[in-house]
């Protein structure tokens, strides 16, 4: 398992479980294929991350490296660990931490990027990815970016844009508004560190809880009766279970972030998987006829 492998720069902060030392680290890794802007939707590409990352037997809460109309690139992952370094599938460090890329230099890598999908192929060099973009929809700083995703990652159309970047320029975030039938890379993140979810599963019993809700022993472990958590190999979660656990982290994730910003957190984050019924006025009450189809991952 790559969370056993490579330490970050700087001091190790670490568990021991199992005799193994556990790293905390926030992976990053791309899809099987490139896709073009229309994925159906921000739950799709969700629950694709989520089982190919269980096909590639790894564990975590992997979700897509994406914005939408009620989401943020910055706030998808747990504030407690957004200090975390960001490392692709092998180990090797690609930032130092998760809020290095939204520091307004365009997530500028290091070095060369060294990107893998979850079975095992560096992006840049395989010719699966023959344009070596990745569609992101965020600003510099993280921002979702309403005009430039296309239209929630519902529309092909060449004359709708996204915002992609080019791993060829070292460059995570860079602003470029390219026409949504460009075919590109999408990532995944792991929304928790591998160590939140060791600590919760320290602390479960035989009750089904969600993944990386635990930051504490003080903290109050949301329960989901019935629904496996997400750290099981065995099985994987049906869609409408794995929404309703990523809907609960944004709860966990915009709680973080109201303590630690005043309040003055957005809170559209815990809404970012309702239904588009449900946001009238998104997108300036723009409509594709793609986007009322049934998803090719599994709706």
């Amino acid at each position: 398992n790559p969370c056993f492998a490579v330490a970050a720069s700087g001091p190790a902060k670490n568990i021991i479980k199992n005799k193994s030392i556990l790293v905390l680290q926030l992976r990053l890794a791309a899809l099987n294929t490139p896709y073009t802007g229309g994925m159906h939707g921000i739950r799709g590409v969700d629950y694709a991350c989520y089982s190919q990352a269980r096909q590639a037997g790894l564990t975590g809460t992997f979700r897509a490296f994406l914005t939408y109309r009620t989401q943020n690139l910055d706030s998808i992952v747990l504030y407690s660990d957004q200090e975390l370094p960001v490392v692709n599938t092998k180990g090797e460090v690609l930032f130092n931490s998760w809020r290095d890329i939204f520091s307004g230099a365009g997530g500028l890598f290091f070095q060369k990027p060294r990107i893998f999908s979850f079975d095992g192929r560096n992006i840049l060099q395989d010719p699966a990815w023959p344009q070596k973009y990745i569609w992101h929809g965020s600003s510099l700083k993280g921002e979702r970016a309403l005009t430039a995703y296309c239209n929630g990652w519902n529309t092909d159309s060449s004359s709708e844009v996204g915002l992609a970047s080019s791993l060829l320029k070292n460059r995570l975030l860079s602003q470029e508004r390219l026409s949504c039938n460009n075919v590109f890379a999408v990532l995944c993140i792991e929304a928790t560190s591998h160590n939140n979810e060791a600590l919760s599963r320290h602390r479960r019993s035989t009750s089904p809880t969600l993944v990386g809700s635990g930051g504490g022993d003080s903290d109050v472990v949301p329960k989901m009766s019935g629904v496996r958590s997400s750290d099981s190999l065995d099985e994987l979660l049906s869609p409408q279970d794995l929404e309703e656990l990523l809907r609960n982290l944004d709860n966990k994730i915009s709680s973080q972030n109201n303590v630690e910003d005043g309040n003055n957190y957005d809170h559209a984050v815990s809404d970012r998987l309702s239904d588009d019924n449900h946001d009238p006025d998104a997108n300036n009450n723009k409509t594709d006829p793609e986007a009322t189809k049934s998803p090719w991952w599994f709706w």
